[in-house]
């Protein structure tokens, strides 16, 4: 039966691939919807305020990154891109950065409360900020560090506070000691040879020498089922591995600081 083509301009169930980045789950399902916007604007069927708003919820998702990576980092828990010194100082000097120009907006704000109904009809007091200057140093502010409109300032100024208690007082942050190279070699082969291929690939994502590795193999590494190697002449399957192992080669040159960390190469 024929169901045809699918329509790209309507919302698809897509299966992503494992995620590297803490919330990079969220940030993709936001990614992907604001591309089917883009595209739906594009042909005029779809209003501009609609992309704009799902741009702010790709921001939010990167913006919000920002503290849940420093908190990873300091409870020892965060993703599979590891918890390595430099990509801690990167974050840090990231959130360091726009400290200042918020210490001088809230020099602008007043914090006021108010009372209203919750959706169950009760009353709650609820806390909201006023600036002197009608809040244009905010909206500077959250243009110049691409701060997600979905961001109120009292809950950026929340998570911020948050964040810079946990570097005050929060102990010293929690770097990882052991990597996938880590493994003997032997063991790494040993895994690689009962992985699928796309468990291979996942595991491959996880280290740059392991996805050098994969990406580019050379005739012993490239895993082809017996029912595929059947249909496929061997000359042709030489060449592809010719050409390959030129890639790696070429590759490899490129990146001289990949090969100083090797200690072996056969071909």
């Amino acid at each position: 039966m024929d169901y045809g083509k699918p329509n790209l301009l309507d919302p698809m169930p897509v299966e992503f691939p494992p995620y590297l980045l803490i919330l990079g789950k969220e940030e993709r399902m936001a990614q992907s919807e604001e591309n089917r916007l883009r595209l739906r604007a594009s042909l005029g069927k779809a209003d501009a305020s609609e992309l704009e708003e799902q741009e702010g919820v790709v921001l939010y998702h990167r913006n919000f990154r920002i503290f849940r990576s420093i908190k990873g980092f300091h409870t020892g828990y965060l993703d599979l891109t590891g918890r390595h010194l430099h990509r801690y100082i990167e974050i840090v000097d990231r959130f360091l950065a726009y400290a200042p120009d918020l210490c001088e907006v809230k020099k602008l704000e007043t914090e006021f409360t108010f009372d209203e109904k919750d959706w169950s009809g009760v009353d709650v007091t609820y806390i909201d900020y006023k600036f002197s200057d009608d809040g244009s140093a905010w909206d500077a502010f959250r243009k110049k560090w691409k701060i997600s409109p979905r961001f109120s300032f009292g809950r950026f100024v929340e998570q911020a506070q948050k964040t810079a208690t946990l570097l005050q007082t929060g102990g010293p942050p929690s770097f990882q000691k052991l990597c996938l190279d880590h493994l003997p070699p032997k063991i790494l082969d040993r895994i690689y040879e009962f992985a699928s291929l796309g468990d291979a690939r996942i595991i491959s994502c996880t280290c740059r020498i392991r996805s050098l590795v994969f990406e580019h193999p050379d005739g012993r590494n490239f895993r082809t089922e017996k029912s595929e190697l059947d249909l496929v002449e061997h000359q042709s399957l030489a060449l592809a591995s010719s050409d390959r192992l030129t890639s790696t080669v070429d590759f490899l040159l490129k990146h001289p600081e990949l090969i100083e960390q090797l200690q072996t190469l056969t071909i």
